[in-house]
């Protein structure tokens, strides 16, 4: 391994340690914080509560009837990794989403370098609020590193291997097809340089959201049944039309007038509004400060697109995928600003945190 490389990796192995014990002091101190509350948890641990008990499921079982919003990656590995081990699938899918989120953090890293601040800019993601599901039975932590490592391969201009990367997200979440833009409008802009092997990434890299359709199509009569049955989900969410952002807005106020402030319901809210408002705020200052006109669509896709169902709910879940926006916080000149978004992250991290981990939806 050369030297900057074991440079790279011992500095990102430090914040991702620093990270994980403090998680897992959090996870120590949340009963002392939070009564438990027995709806949606993990049969072996909390890292596997709410979605985590999904995908655990799927991987145990195969799909049910209401779980075809879950793509299919991350619980096909957690099932191939059981195959060879006798371990439960909830720890089986913890493993996994740690190890991704290193070598995701890993690729950031060199993806940042040469960026103003890119120890802020790591810093402040690791302690975004809802930066502990890297760390829990979600899949977080393959999207993260299935579409860092596309950004990556695009900035290095290997084109195929960046198509393949990104089928491969697309088959992880929804909005892994996005990565379709930044892919296909820097491969467009480069157009002169480019052989005609390379454009055959541009039709991979949708590739795995078409299969999974096609699946949902053969097996169920419905390839847009991930969409239809967001509503069994509660939330307000809508599997049926799609519901325009003013109208979404409009929701959002009337429970800032009529839910009491001491209620649960109000303090998820006022988050995910907030977190929405953030996310606003990023993609303006990238856009102002130029960043490649395919990250600001990507992200602007990431960012709206959950609002189409009606409801905000996960959305500062959601805004990990944000993530390549993250170096404006970097290259905010003030330290105290900085500092001021570190304290209320973590604040809000801790709050998060042992919240879910005591069975309480956050996000």
């Amino acid at each position: 391994m050369k030297k900057h490389a074991r440079s790279d990796f011992f500095v990102v192995g430090c914040m991702f340690a620093l990270w994980r014990g403090g998680l897992f002091i959090l996870e120590k101190i949340a009963p002392n914080l939070w009564p438990l509350r027995k709806d949606f948890l993990g049969l072996v641990t909390p890292w596997a509560n709410f979605d985590g008990a999904h995908y655990t499921s799927i991987a145990r079982d195969g799909y049910g009837v209401y779980q075809l919003a879950f793509f299919p990656i991350y619980p096909l590995l957690i099932r191939l990794m059981r195959l060879a081990s006798s371990f439960p699938y909830e720890y089986i899918g913890v493993f996994i989403s740690l190890g991704a989120f290193f070598i995701g953090l890993f690729l950031f890293w060199r993806y940042l370098e040469g960026s103003m601040g890119r120890g802020w800019s790591l810093v402040l993601f690791l302690v975004y609020p809802a930066s502990f599901f890297f760390a829990a039975a979600y899949s977080e932590s393959i999207f993260f590193a299935l579409a860092i490592g596309t950004l990556l391969s695009i900035k290095r201009e290997r084109w195929l291997l960046a198509g393949i990367v990104a089928g491969f997200a697309s088959a992880t979440r929804l909005v892994g097809v996005f990565l379709w833009l930044p892919l296909v409008i820097t491969m467009w802009q480069k157009r002169r340089y480019l052989k005609v092997i390379d454009w055959i990434a541009v039709f991979i890299a949708p590739a795995g959201l078409a299969g999974y359709m096609v699946y949902l199509w053969k097996f169920v009569g419905d390839p847009l049944a991930f969409f239809h049955v967001q509503s069994a989900f509660g939330a307000g969410r809508s599997g049926s039309e799609i519901i325009f952002l003013p109208q979404v807005l409009w929701r959002y106020a009337r429970i800032f007038i009529t839910v009491p402030t001491g209620d649960l319901l109000y303090h998820v809210a006022v988050l995910e509004f907030l977190t929405f408002v953030l996310g606003v705020i990023l993609l303006v200052a990238a856009w102002r400060k130029r960043y490649a006109f395919g990250l600001l669509l990507y992200s602007a896709c990431v960012l709206f697109l959950p609002s189409l169902t009606g409801t905000l709910s996960s959305m500062p879940r959601y805004l990990l995928a944000l993530f390549p926006l993250f170096p404006v916080f970097g290259e905010i000149r003030s330290s105290w600003v900085k500092l001021v978004i570190l304290i209320v992250f973590i604040t809000l991290l801790v709050y998060a945190t042992t919240g879910f981990l005591r069975g309480y939806f956050i996000s």
